[in-house]
Order: C-alpha cells, then sequence, then structure tokens
C-alpha cells in the first residue's frame, strides 16, 4: 500500500530493529514517523508536499505483519496522530 504524506515536510529517512525501515518528515516542530515500511520513495533532504508518495507499506523491524505504524511528536515528546491530523485539517496546512 502507497503511503502519503499529511503536509509539507522535509524528509529524513532511517532505518533501526524495531521501527524497520522507516521515514521521518518534519514539520516545524511536529515529527511524524511512518514505520515498518518495505520501500522508501523520498531522500534524506527531500521537502515533500501533501499528498506525496513516501514509502510502501511492509513488515521489516519488530513487527509480525504488514501495516503502518504512525509515530508523532510535537516538540519531541509523543502525541495522539489523530491530534496531529486533525490539526493539519483545521488549519489547512499543505
Amino acid at each position: 500500500t502507497e503511503i502519503y504524506t499529511l503536509s509539507l515536510h522535509d524528509a529524513l529517512s532511517i532505518y533501526d530493529k524495531r521501527s524497520g525501515i522507516f521515514v521521518t518528515l518534519r514539520h516545524g516542530d511536529i515529527t511524524i514517523s511512518y514505520c515498518h515500511l518495505s520501500k522508501v520513495a523520498v531522500r534524506k533532504g527531500d521537502v515533500v508536499s501533501a499528498e506525496t508518495i513516501v514509502g510502501i507499506t511492509g513488515n521489516t523491524g519488530r513487527s509480525t505483519g504488514e501495516h503502518l505504524h504512525i509515530t508523532c511528536k510535537l516538540t519531541g515528546r509523543c502525541v495522539n496522530p489523530m491530534v496531529v491530523i486533525e490539526q493539519i485539517r483545521r488549519l489547512g496546512i499543505s
């Protein structure tokens, strides 16, 4: 399944044993990580706009099946991804 970004971001692409292949996107104080990907479609330093494909779901890292894990942080602290999504919708960020 293709993964689309939610708004304009600077791309950072990383791998670790827990999250597997993942992309972290930064928009100001907000970071959004798309984890357990099988493929990354952006490179570190890319500036991606809303609805850009950033990767393909997968089963990498500590995972028992193909899925998308989203981690959102605001000023370095984890927040519920739905809070970030609702804020993006409310502000019309793209």
